[in-house]
């Protein structure tokens, strides 16, 4: 008996609790109004590129997300990238790396950032790599 009223107290009191807390005013966000709060955790956009785009027309630092597969490893940390449209070369450093592992000859979606300096072929550095199962 003395447990059940302890817990129907208890409940009470969490029911109090809660009313209070969705009663109280919402906190006013700057430039979004009180609806609408203000993300500090931005993402980059990434902009869907086929690899014969990002190859024909490479903007050094360009955020671009390429489909296809990983076929091989070249050296150290660059790989061979093949989508439907051609291959490229895209590095992957350690903090890209999915738990994982690198499994080759998967569907893979890579976000990273187009490197050129207008001598050599583009390459895409590797932000994030996803496998579509």
């Amino acid at each position: 008996m003395k447990t059940l009223f302890l817990s129907a107290a208890g409940l009470a009191f969490l029911a109090a609790f809660t009313t209070g807390i969705e009663s109280a005013e919402p906190a006013a966000y700057p430039d979004k109004g009180a609806d609408h709060p203000v993300s500090t955790d931005a993402q980059p956009d990434y902009e869907v590129h086929s690899i014969e785009e990002v190859l024909a027309n490479p903007t050094d630092q360009e955020l671009v997300k390429i489909s296809g597969e990983i076929i091989k490893k070249i050296k150290c940390s660059t790989y061979l990238f093949r989508g439907k449209s051609g291959d490229i070369h895209i590095k992957i450093d350690t903090h890209a790396v999915p738990e994982l592992g690198i499994p080759f000859k998967e569907a893979t979606v890579i976000k990273g950032t187009v490197n050129h300096d207008g001598e050599k072929k583009p390459t895409v550095e590797a932000d994030h790599i996803h496998y579509v199962f």
